[in-house]
């Protein structure tokens, strides 16, 4: 079953559910209260015809005569016409509207109202219910009964209800109806959503990533959608990372590998002599293939979180210092200035120091690349609480505004055309970015307003 149709069932039942329950009730609680009033209705008259009754009792010592009185003033009554008749309108009332039986001081019936129907079975509990009707001695001379004083419903009244019950069905069908149509449109607006997301999902797993939800809502629905777009954009870009990156990889590995094969087909063919120069140049090929899959090995524990990390408290101005020394023979090889630029002695971190280290040096190692004779590399670090910041900037060319979202790409670089023996393989930057997510730190680069560009990468203050 569909969920619009699930949906929109559950809604009627439990409408149905509810509307009965309240037609119940209602029904319930009139029929109570309307009985309520019909017997104080049929006391009250019972009350107010008992004196009428008394007086007559008195007048003719006795009820002789007072079904004969009756008959009189029922055919009357049938006549229209009332005008010789005392009370006629309290009689009226109770013989158009309800049956009362008239019994003397033993219990006998001395009249009924409606003697042509079934004769009602008079217990002394019954009895005992009327109205005593007393002469001028307050002596019990008979007894009033209304069967509207004992719950009994006449034609009318009984109509009336049956008129009561039937408008409420009316009135729960109509109400039932107009909830299922809304139900309907409700049901249709969570369950079109999410069938469009059924449909999307099934085709971005078939491949197809260009598939986007519409976001109409400001909702839960409308998160998911907004969810979904954004889920199905990183695959994209995902997938496109990874074609790049296989290509790179690739492209990485197949040029050593082509120099690899001509110098050794070389060598076999006696075109080329073994000479310390060749055998050199091999083994350069033979480092930068070991780099490049250590690289890649490296990158690949960082991003999977299985790279051990041996974390301990150590302070950040004295590695950044030991770096720059280690740093140093290669600055003076490249003409290039390093500085030191360190306000505080101490800015505890908590991290590996061996990884800490190997950041620093692909980002001084990256300036170094960026920087021209002559120019100046500035490494430096300060507080930032709750953060160590710290900055490796140069003085080269910068990096262009459209490279700046990619940079921390592996295998990406600004200079398409730059050499591997130049550029190194790529995957400096996205080490360097990865290892610092690993410490729980950010890293990010800009360009210095001056010249050059602007590493900063923050990592959390050890107290």
């Amino acid at each position: 079953m569909r969920l619009n149709l699930r949906l929109v069932l559950t809604f009627v039942i439990v409408t149905c559910l509810t509307a009965a329950a309240a037609m119940l009730l209602a029904n319930r609680i009139i029929h109570y209260q309307f009985n309520n009033l019909v017997i104080e209705s049929g006391s009250r008259y019972t009350r107010r015809l008992a004196p009428i009754l008394a007086r007559y009792y008195e007048r003719h010592n006795g009820w002789q005569g007072f079904s004969k009185t009756m008959a009189f003033f029922v055919d009357n009554l049938q006549n229209n016409d009332n005008s010789n008749i005392g009370s006629g309108t309290l009689l009226e009332s109770i013989l158009r509207d309800d049956r009362f039986i008239l019994l003397d001081a033993g219990g006998n019936v001395v009249y009924d109202s409606r003697e042509d129907e079934n004769k009602p079975f008079l217990s002394k509990a019954i009895i005992n219910k009327g109205t005593p009707v007393l002469d001028k001695n307050q002596k019990q001379v008979g007894t009033l009964i209304a069967m509207s004083s004992l719950g009994a419903l006449s034609t009318t009244q009984r109509a009336f209800l049956a008129q009561i019950n039937l408008w409420m069905l009316t009135a729960s069908f109509l109400i039932i109806l107009a909830l299922a149509l809304a139900s309907f449109f409700v049901a249709r607006s969570i369950s079109a959503p999410i069938q469009s997301l059924v449909q999307a999902a099934h085709k971005v797993a078939a491949g197809d990533y260009s598939q986007t939800l519409p976001v109409d809502n400001n909702d839960e629905l409308g998160d998911m959608a907004k969810s979904f777009n954004k889920m199905v954009s990183q695959l994209e870009e995902q997938r496109e990372l990874r074609r790049r990156s296989m290509a790179d990889v690739a492209h990485e590995l197949r040029t050593p590998l082509s120099v690899l094969q001509v110098d050794l087909e070389s060598l076999e063919d006696g075109l080329t002599q073994p000479t310390p120069e060749s055998l050199h140049a091999l083994q350069a090929e033979v480092k930068h293939l070991n780099r490049l899959v250590e690289d890649l090995r490296m990158l690949s524990l960082v991003e999977a979180h299985e790279l051990k990390l041996d974390k301990s408290p150590l302070n950040l101005a004295d590695l950044l210092r030991e770096v720059a020394g280690r740093m140093e023979e290669s600055a003076r090889a490249g003409k290039v200035a390093l500085r030191v630029e360190v306000t505080e002695q101490n800015l505890p971190v908590n991290g590996d120091e061996q990884r800490l280290a190997q950041v620093l040096i692909n980002l001084i190692s990256n300036a170094l690349q960026h920087t021209p004779p002559e120019g100046v590399i500035r490494l430096g670090a300060c507080r930032a609480e709750p953060w160590v910041k710290v900055w490796v900037s140069d003085s080269g060319e910068g990096i262009p505004a459209e490279d700046l979202p990619f940079i921390f790409e592996r295998f990406y670089r600004s200079d398409k055309a730059r050499s591997r023996t130049k550029g190194g393989s790529g995957l400096g930057l996205a080490i360097a970015k990865s290892l610092l997510e690993a410490h729980d730190g950010r890293i990010q680069a800009q360009n210095d307003p001056v010249q050059g560009a602007v590493f900063t990468f923050m990592l959390p203050l050890y107290k």
